[in-house]
This record gives C-alpha cells, sequence and structure tokens, in this order.
C-alpha cells in the first residue's frame, strides 16, 4: 500500500478474501471486497486500511470469544 503496487495489494487481499469466505467472515469479506473494488475502479485514493485493520481484529475477537 504504502509503495503504491496495486497489483500485489490486489493479489494479497485475493488470498484473504478466499481464507475469510472459509471463515464466513462477513466483516471482513465486505471490507476486502470493497478496497478490491477500489483497486479495479482506480480509486485507491479512497483506500482505507485502517477499516481493513478494524474487520481483522474484529473476527479475530470474535474468534477469541466463540472459544
Amino acid at each position: 500500500f504504502n509503495n503504491q503496487n496495486w497489483s500485489d495489494l490486489d493479489n494479497i487481499l485475493h488470498k484473504l478474501l478466499g481464507s475469510a469466505r472459509i471463515c464466513a467472515a462477513s466483516l471482513l469479506i465486505n471490507h476486502i471486497k470493497k478496497i478490491k473494488t477500489q483497486i479495479k475502479n482506480n480509486q485507491q485514493n479512497q483506500i482505507d486500511l485502517q477499516q481493513l485493520k478494524y474487520a481483522i481484529d474484529q473476527t479475530i475477537q470474535f474468534d477469541a470469544v466463540d472459544n
């Protein structure tokens, strides 16, 4: 992200999306899809990785509560 290598970021998000789908982590799935769409539509200036981090944190916390 910091290097603006959108192709690599998209590839990483693609892999993370697959994992999120396996876990049925809907909040995380939605944030990943939003960022992938922004990359596809050349809206990189709208990408907010803090929202993605929030979704990851919420997914982790949900799992911790479940166990």
